[in-house]
């Protein structure tokens, strides 16, 4: 004797693979805003890797928030890149923080995320 399938089965089933692909989405925005600020970093004549640590860390941290928020699963790397970033351009005191610092940091994050399967 076969078993029907009840209706809440086949729609919990379409609205957890919709919330993957949310989840999937979110994350290639952040990966695509974090690869734009690398690109910036390595066009721009000022070298300012104070502001690109502000803006790397504020785009880590309002992802870490958004994704927490909605109950995603949040890589560890995306708080602790955050944390690293903000706290780079905040704690540096000897003159602006050189550019390559947060580049290795953005880039670590997005290699481990990749690693991880988060992207």
């Amino acid at each position: 004797m076969t078993r029907r399938r009840s209706r809440s089965s086949t729609s919990s089933s379409a609205y957890r693979r919709y919330r993957r692909e949310e989840e999937r989405r979110f994350e290639i925005l952040t990966f695509a805003a974090l690869l734009i600020l690398m690109l910036i970093l390595a066009f721009s004549n000022s070298n300012n890797g104070t502001f690109i640590s502000y803006a790397g860390g504020g785009v880590l941290l309002g992802s870490a928030i958004i994704q927490w928020q909605r109950k995603f699963q949040v890589n560890p790397f995306t708080w602790l890149g955050a944390a690293a970033l903000l706290a780079l351009a905040y704690f540096w005191r000897q003159g602006p923080v050189p550019p390559l610092y947060p580049l290795l940091i953005m880039g670590a994050v997005m290699v481990v995320s990749f690693l991880t399967g988060e992207i």
